[in-house]
């Protein structure tokens, strides 16, 4: 039996499983070949091999082919391989991106932009209402707009907005909004932020972890803070508790 991973020209290359007893080998390139001859032979009967070249590779080694191969797949989407390439500097490469580009032989600046694709908030993504529209380019664009503390919270306001209404589109049938169009709108978000009133002098803004400021902390003596709460920020009270218990513990650690 054999378990797809990556595609590449006959013959596939595969890698012996050590450690699941379903499966007797791995495919490293060649899984839709492997999805072709598999359909051949158990739907139209028909005899046809599938010839491979087992290799002996490490998980980073297996990666780096597959990697290859997968560049020139039409069917992989920014995003999808903007994850795996998060995964595989955190699994292969100890976070160093510097590393990890040097090893796939391509420039730290176009392996960065995958990187910050792949960190873009759900919230974001869906904003695009399919994985697939979304584009390393996009992430260039937004990743300024979310880097904005003034304009962080309007930002994911807008796009919660947006991904809502891609959501209603899809589910009737009807053409979700163009990229571009996505963009523009989560920029003109940041431009026109709602006006706040601006916090105590020397009090700390407190935020969710998309960026909604939720409340300000300020000191009234040693012994004493001042709590505001953002009775309007786009957050949840689940996010308010989790905010404020992570700066109780701050503020009383050994309590």
């Amino acid at each position: 039996s054999l378990r797809s991973q990556g595609e590449q020209e006959f013959p596939a290359i595969v890698r012996r499983v050590e450690d699941d007893p379903a499966f007797d080998y791995e495919v490293i390139c060649g899984a839709r070949r492997h999805w072709s001859v598999s359909y051949l032979r158990n739907v139209e009967h028909r005899d046809i091999r599938y010839l491979v070249e087992e290799r002996e590779l490490t998980d980073e080694q297996a990666f780096r082919l597959a990697d290859v191969e997968n560049r020139s797949r039409k069917d992989i989407s920014d995003y999808e391989r903007a994850l795996d390439y998060r995964h595989a500097v955190e699994t292969f490469y100890g976070g160093v991106a510097q590393r990890m580009a040097e090893r796939l032989e391509v420039s730290k600046t176009w392996l960065s932009r995958f990187l910050d694709l792949a960190k873009l908030p759900t919230d974001v993504v869906e904003a695009f209402g399919d994985i697939r529209a979304v584009r390393e380019n996009h992430a260039r664009e937004i990743k300024p707009l979310l880097a904005d503390s003034s304009a962080r919270s309007k930002v994911m306001a807008e796009a919660k907005r947006l991904a809502a209404q891609q959501s209603v589109a899809a589910a009737a049938g009807e053409a979700l909004l163009e990229p571009s169009k996505v963009v523009a709108a989560l920029k003109a978000a940041a431009a026109n932020p709602k006006a706040q009133a601006s916090p105590v002098k020397g009090a700390a803004v407190i935020s969710s972890e998309s960026g909604a400021a939720l409340f300000t902390l300020a000191r009234r003596g040693a012994k004493t803070l001042v709590l505001e709460l953002a009775l309007d920020a786009d957050a949840s009270n689940a996010d308010f508790t989790s905010a404020f218990q992570r700066e109780l513990q701050l503020l009383r650690p050994k309590a």
